[in-house]
């Protein structure tokens, strides 16, 4: 048994923040309703009855075009176009406005455009009147009308003619080069065409609202898209993939503190583990799932959650409570007039009482699913509620539940074809080839700063005077924190350390981060430790050794031993002195950068070779390292700055 719910809806018109346009793909979940304080609600009715008037003068006009797209067409649902004229309801003056926008041009059609948002505003389909201006261009305001009366059509559960609307949109919102608005529609034809058990198709417009969002960066957007391929990923009987796409997604809606999106997510996600036989993890996310929506308010939802919950007890053979839960369910989703959601209920119900004996109630409660289901063309929850019938019926009236077993066989062989799921199969593949992609890209482009930050440290260790020598280089990680080393040996064990050897250390700390700069064209934080250390050298240099100008012989800190803290830092000198102090280590710091930085142009061929061999052996020796930058002195006619080591000049001497 699976419950494909959270599929969420962006439908983001861009003029608001529509946490509450989330839609799932079974339990369909309804619109947020904000809780409005007296005064707010004063102000929401004030605010309502202004679009009204707006609208007034749009509910007189009729006739429409088609355009063709790549999406296939469906007849509307329900009542005929002179049914729908002779209703004064919404959907009527609506259909009324849209076939008279579609005649009319230049200022007319603008207005027209504008009565329609404010339609639209005033049943909620927008959370903020959107309006288009005289100088708008013609594709954007088509695009945007479009998609906004499909928007309208699934808020009112009418998916036929939704999707005939964005059949019409799609195209244009390409036209207008506007990413959200592209991805808003992309989104919305990807759910109308699952609902329709289009799978194929769905999965290739949802993987396209992916990439636009992904264009875009939007965290909550993003998190939508990949909530929509998890859902789609699970009807294609691969949980697998699904649980990937929806942890990536919760990952993004809790870093952008979207509760909407993570309650809805955490509901898919109790999906995915059901049907993975995961129940603890189903029933864990599941209760989540509630918790978040109990918190936020969302009463409604709680409906939904609960029937999450439901499914992961029934698993877990918790049938006691599985039932309890459902019956609290019922009443929520019944008063918020969720027939989706109920009819699942209806379905969970009925399989608890199939496992009582009370087949005559369960019988019932299939038949009201089986009518929801029907209603809306849920071919998924419709053939359960098909085999629940059979096993209800199978032992009282084995005829009629010969039918129903009939109608099960049939809705699963047009849900689950071969090249359904394999095309589902490919598209997940697809996706996943660009994620690995994207992960080696993003280390080949860690692995190259490295490899310079690396060479240069080991550069200037070999070519100033006073510094250790190499004894290995790696772009190999070692640990946590680094990811790659440079490895430097005493000539001998020292107690103390001259003026120049300070220096020197310090160069070949700042020559990581100056690497970066003249190979890379832009630094990175590898070098944090580094400068830090740089900075202390310094400072100790001018507060403790005596070895600069600002304070003379004078010794501005002393270390002190404690028995339980180790060394001890004590400082006393006046404000004035620290910020001589400051100065002179910010100076010097400079200066021996700028020499670092001119050294390494003067060495950029040497740097080159170094990195080109790291990357083919990614671990050098001390001996390597001095034969590249001898070469390259020696090809470039340079006078070789290489500092021998002194058992080097012992041997020379020898010989």
């Amino acid at each position: 048994m699976v419950y494909i719910s959270g599929f969420l809806c962006k439908f983001a018109i861009r003029n608001k923040q529509r946490a509450c346009a989330a839609r799932s793909l079974q339990h369909l979940e309804p619109m947020d309703c904000n809780h409005y304080s007296p005064k707010q609600t004063l102000q929401y009715v004030a605010l309502r009855f202004v679009a009204a008037l707006v609208l007034l003068a749009g509910l007189l006009n009729a006739c429409a075009d088609k355009q063709p797209t790549d999406l296939p067409d469906f007849p509307p649902t329900g009542q005929n176009a002179a049914e729908r004229n002779a209703e004064p309801k919404t959907d009527g003056r609506l259909l009324r406005l849209l076939e008279t926008y579609e005649e009319q041009n230049g200022a007319e059609k603008t207005a027209i455009a504008n009565r329609i948002f404010g339609l639209l505003y005033a049943e909620e389909v927008t959370d903020s009147l959107v309006k288009v201006a005289n100088d708008t261009p013609k594709d954007k305001v088509d695009a945007m009308v479009l998609y906004h009366a499909a928007e309208y059509f699934w808020d009112k559960q009418d998916y036929a003619t939704a999707l005939n609307y964005a059949r019409k949109a799609l195209p244009l919102t390409y036209k207008t080069n506007d990413l959200l608005l592209i991805s808003d529609c992309e989104q919305l034809a990807a759910q109308l065409l699952f609902r329709q058990s289009d799978l194929v198709r769905a999965i290739k417009h949802a993987q396209k609202s992916l990439e636009m969002d992904r264009e875009t960066g939007d965290k909550s957007r993003i998190s939508s898209s990949l909530n929509t391929l998890a859902a789609i990923s699970l009807v294609a009987k691969q949980p697998e993939e699904g649980e990937r796409y929806i942890l990536e997604a919760i990952a993004l809606s809790t870093e952008a503190n979207d509760s909407n999106r993570m309650a809805i997510q955490y509901g898919m996600a109790s999906e995915i583990y059901h049907a993975m036989k995961k129940e603890q993890l189903a029933l864990e996310h599941a209760v989540r799932a509630y918790q978040i929506d109990e918190q936020r308010g969302n009463v409604a939802k709680t409906g939904i959650r609960l029937s999450q919950m439901a499914t992961a007890l029934m698993d877990m053979e918790r049938f006691v409570e599985a039932e309890r839960t459902v019956e609290r369910a019922i009443p929520i989703l019944e008063k918020a007039g969720n027939k989706q959601s109920l009819g699942i209920c209806m379905n969970q119900k009925g399989e608890l009482l199939n496992r009582r004996g009370e087949y005559a109630s369960a019988q019932q409660c299939f038949e009201k699913a089986i009518e929801i289901f029907e209603q809306r063309n849920d071919l998924y929850n419709l053939s359960r509620a098909q085999m629940g019938a059979f096993n209800a019926l199978k032992a009282s009236n084995p005829t009629l539940a010969a039918q129903h077993l009939q109608r099960y066989v049939a809705l699963k062989d047009s849900i689950y074809q071969h090249d359904m799921e394999q095309a589902v199969s490919q598209s997940n593949a697809k996706y996943k080839n660009e994620e690995l992609t994207l992960q080696a890209q993003h280390e080949q482009k860690e692995k190259r700063i490295v490899a310079y930050h690396e060479s240069g440290h080991a550069l200037i260790a070999e070519t100033t005077k006073g510094a250790n020598r190499v004894t290995k280089v790696s772009i190999i990680p070692r640990g946590l924190a680094a990811l790659g080393y440079t490895l430097h040996t005493p000539e001998e064990n020292k107690f103390m350390m001259q003026k120049h050897e300070l220096l020197a250390e310090v160069d070949v700390l700042l020559a990581g981060r100056a690497a970066e700069e003249v190979f890379i064209k832009e630094i990175s934080t590898g070098a944090s430790n580094d400068l830090e250390r740089a900075t202390d050298i310094i400072k100790a240099m001018v507060s403790m050794y005596g070895m600069s100008d600002v304070a003379g012989l004078m010794v501005l800190e002393k270390q002190r031993a404690t028995f339980l803290n180790g060394g001890q830092s004590i400082k006393d000198y006046s404000d004035k002195m620290a910020e001589k102090v400051d100065e002179f280590v910010k100076a010097l710091l400079h200066e021996r950068y700028t020499a670092v930085l001119g050294l390494l142009e003067i060495y950029k061929g040497a740097i080159e070779n170094m990195v080109s061999a790291l990357y083919e052996e990614e671990t050098i020796e001390g001996k390597r390292v001095r034969e590249i930058i001898k070469n390259y002195e020696e090809e470039n006619g340079l006078e070789s700055r290489l500092v021998e080591l002194e058992e080097e000049e012992k041997g020379k001497k020898e010989e």
